[in-house]
């Protein structure tokens, strides 16, 4: 029976669901698991699910029109496969340009893509890749919160817009950083 109306004051929780037979309670939360705040108790989303709040600091950016992807088919620290956890930063210097979370469970045929955002004339954007910059890489161990510099198994070519790039393996090494 949908013929309620949720402003009436026989609507305790303000929904339609409710309105009819039977009042069934409702909590309210984010009911998505992906998201960082995810409630097991809710019963009913209320909109606040947040997401990239796991992004670590280093490797935040703001999204460009302009773009280009840089994909590895392995990324290790130590010559061992990085953990679902942990991250994959590209830079413009010391500026985060791009980052993905290296969850290859989430990638096509195994192999995630980096994007590699570039100037798009806005001011955030600033900063960023240019034709004919090169594209560095940082690694994030989420396991132990420290960030490596990684070095690609070949050379990286210089950024283009909506270049795509297929390269084996990121490597960083705990030792030397």
């Amino acid at each position: 029976i949908d013929a309620g109306d949720p402003s009436s004051p026989l609507d305790p929780d303000g929904t339609r669901n409710d309105m009819g037979v039977f009042y069934f309670h409702q909590t309210f939360g984010c009911t998505d698991p992906v998201a960082s705040n995810y409630d097991p108790e809710a019963t009913a989303d209320d909109g606040s699910c947040e997401y990239g709040d796991c992004t670590p600091e280093l490797f935040e950016y703001f999204q460009s029109m302009q773009q280009a992807f840089t994909c590895y088919e392995t990324v290790t620290i130590d010559n061992e496969l990085v953990e679902s956890n942990d991250w994959v930063g590209a830079f413009n210097g010391d500026i985060c340009v791009g980052s993905y979370l290296w969850d290859t469970s989430q990638c096509s045929n195994d192999a995630c893509c980096v994007p590699a955002m570039g100037y798009d004339g806005n001011e955030f954007t600033e900063d960023y890749m240019q034709p004919g910059d090169i594209v560095t890489f940082k690694i994030y161990d989420a396991s132990e919160n420290v960030y490596f510099d990684a070095i690609p198994s070949s050379e990286v070519p210089p950024w283009e817009p909506n270049g795509i790039e297929l390269i084996d393996n990121l490597n960083a090494n705990s030792v030397v950083n």
